[in-house]
């Protein structure tokens, strides 16, 4: 298969979590990959396509973390309950974006 997305993409070389707001629901989401224009994570509920996020991820253990606002650009269901999401940054900051991810 030709890869189509056009940034390089980063995986975690442990497991990794972020914590993503979106239609008032918070969740601690598995993140699988990371470009500077997005990342693809699980979330255990489908999300629509089009909502917008707020997240906050540390992707390696003792680093500081970033804060990002993005959309939802495609959700699949992977089985298992868990459903991966695409996530296309709009912002990403070094401190909070909301008051309420800021934790």
């Amino acid at each position: 298969m030709v890869e189509k997305r056009g940034a390089d993409r980063w995986k975690p070389p442990q497991e990794s979590r972020g914590v993503i707001m979106c239609n008032g629901i918070k969740e601690n989401a598995k993140i699988l990959d990371v470009s500077n224009s997005g990342m693809r994570v699980i979330f255990t509920k489908p999300i629509p396509i089009g909502s917008e996020i707020y997240a906050k991820v540390t992707i390696v253990e003792n680093a500081l973390p970033y804060f990002a606002v993005g959309e939802i650009k495609r959700v699949l269901n992977v089985g298992g309950g868990n459903w991966e999401a695409s996530i296309q940054f709009s912002s990403i900051k070094q401190e909070p974006i909301r008051k309420d991810i800021a934790l």
